[in-house]
């Protein structure tokens, strides 16, 4: 029975974001997106699980470098969801071109 729980705890480990990245994640949601109520927006668009956007609203008033570190901890838990979610956030800032293709301004500009 031991087994079987450190092989699913491997699991997870493989599939959670090295700090490093999860830091650099907080820094350009922060420098980029800036207001909280935008980057809980760009949780949703990531398709993070309900829950999680519950924790990431009711712990707004938390720094954004701590902040997505925490949901990025929250994210771990709910498994292979939170796995692709983090996946989505990461693929989304990845192809952000310029300044105008990040999420929130996208939105500005077309009103």
């Amino acid at each position: 029975m031991c087994g079987g729980s450190s092989i699913a705890q491997e699991g997870l480990d493989r599939m959670r974001l090295p700090q490093d990245i999860a830091n650099l994640l907080a820094l350009c949601l922060r420098n980029l997106i800036w207001y909280k109520d935008k980057i809980i927006a760009f949780l949703k668009e990531c398709d993070v699980p309900e829950s999680v956007l519950l924790f990431a609203k009711r712990n707004k008033n938390i720094p954004t470098l701590q902040l997505v570190p925490m949901v990025l901890e929250e994210l771990y838990t709910k498994g292979d969801d939170g796995y692709k979610a983090a996946k989505r956030m990461l693929t989304k800032i990845y192809y952000w071109k310029d300044i105008h293709t990040v999420y929130p301004l996208k939105e500005k500009t077309r009103q």
